[in-house]
């Protein structure tokens, strides 16, 4: 691309910019002749280039039009000359500058260092680093904080919070786990990485698979269910916090478990379609936390009976079935998909309004929904089906559950 300008200084900043990302490439840039707004300023371009090249920073090649000489490019010669007419600082010698403070640091494991050279590697070049700019140093020992507090709650199975509360009490800062949560967690996952279930999960679900959420959930089930052997009031689901529901039993024998990701299509199943407690229904919330995670392979396992899992068809609802299926596999227990498979993608499936990271083939392994994984991961089409375009239906085992479009609202 040509790159023309009307002012030596961004021109002479748009050198630097790109010797800081290439190195040693011949660098040229153009005056754009067409667009000075008058003589005069076109006259004070010129002067400087020209006194810059008599320091040596830059070379100008010339070509007469038109009876008159113009400059056909100009290269740079010597970066130092034009670091020093701008009154700038190379951007390795800023990047090593900004992270001294954090490399300083003794409260910090050793593998900080080689990922603080990655950074300072990219910042040296004027690239940021996930989604960090380069000198954004207190940005990134914000996020490094921020990382260190997720891995000891991992090790602590600490109590659900919502982003603000954990933000402000590790780094005094409500909004810094919004602002940072891509480099927070990319953090987490190079230091800590025992703290991340899955290195696929995007940002969001490993902050909820933490308990960190951006408002906290209570723990909602449906079915007959004792609190410390107390029965619950006839309602159709119940809520508890996620802290204390490992001491959730359920009542009698059910005919199915079944998890589901998303609310409305909970409260639906629960009123509509579990209003006699057969079943047991468990609401995730999404990713659901660890707590809550270890509080529904217990009940599953109390009740005895078979498990199905009912989400989106999309990439994150796929990441958060295998997350489910792991977690019961450790006790045994199969997770079977309900309403979620390739017949109901190709009917009722739409074209994702957003994009989303694509699921990589062969990820899933030997999952109950590995072909349906790798089906979508090589879908150009990228269709998806949210489980709230399906109304309920009670899952049997050997079956995925009868497949019927949800009514118009």
């Amino acid at each position: 691309m040509v790159r023309r300008f009307t002012d030596a200084s961004a021109l002479v900043a748009d050198l630097l910019d790109r010797h800081e990302a290439r190195g040693g490439v011949r660098l040229l840039a153009h005056v754009d002749y067409h667009g000075f707004r008058s003589i005069a300023d076109q006259d004070d371009c010129l002067a400087q280039l020209q006194a810059l090249e008599r320091a040596g920073g830059v070379v100008l090649k010339s070509e007469r039009s038109d009876g008159a000489e113009r400059i056909l490019h100009v290269r740079l010669a010597d970066a130092d000359v034009l670091y020093r007419h701008l009154g700038r600082s190379p951007a390795a010698r800023a990047a090593a500058a900004s992270l001294a403070g954090l490399r300083g640091r003794a409260d910090l494991p050793d593998s900080l260092a080689p990922l603080l050279d990655e950074v300072q590697d990219r910042w040296s070049r004027n690239v940021g680093w996930s989604l960090l700019r380069p000198g954004q140093s207190e940005a990134l020992s914000r996020a490094v904080d921020l990382a260190a507090a997720l891995a000891r709650r991992a090790n602590a199975g600490a109590a659900a919070v919502d982003y603000r509360t954990f933000s402000r009490r590790t780094v005094g800062d409500s909004k810094a786990l919004e602002l940072l949560a891509t480099a927070v967690v990319d953090i987490l996952a190079r230091l800590f990485p025992d703290a991340v279930p899955d290195p696929d999960l995007e940002a969001g679900e490993v902050l909820s698979s933490l308990g960190v959420t951006r408002l906290p959930q209570p723990f909602l089930a449906s079915g007959a269910l004792t609190l410390d052997g107390h029965a619950f009031p006839d309602m159709p689901y119940v809520g508890v916090p996620p802290e204390i529901a490992h001491r959730l039993t359920p009542a009698r024998p059910v005919d199915y478990v079944l998890t589901i990701e998303n609310h409305t299509s909970f409260v639906r199943h629960a009123a509509e379609i579990n209003a006699g407690k057969s079943g047991l229904v468990i609401y995730t919330g999404g990713f659901p936390a660890r707590t809550s995670l270890a509080a529904m392979v217990e009940l599953a396992m109390r009740a005895g009976a078979p498990v199905f899992h009912w989400g989106d068809i999309d990439p994150g609802g796929l990441r958060i079935f295998v997350h489910l299926e792991r977690a019961l596999r450790e006790r045994g227990l199969p997770l079977m998909p309900h309403l979620m498979d390739a017949g109901l993608l190709r009917s009722h499936g739409q074209p994702a309004g957003r994009p989303t990271r694509r699921l990589p083939v062969g990820k899933a392994g030997d999952s109950a929904l590995g072909a349906l994984w790798d089906m979508m991961a090589g879908d150009p089409a990228g269709l998806e089906l949210e489980q709230e375009a399906l109304d309920p239906s009670a899952p049997r085992p050997g079956r995925t559950g009868r497949i019927r479009p949800a009514a118009s609202l």
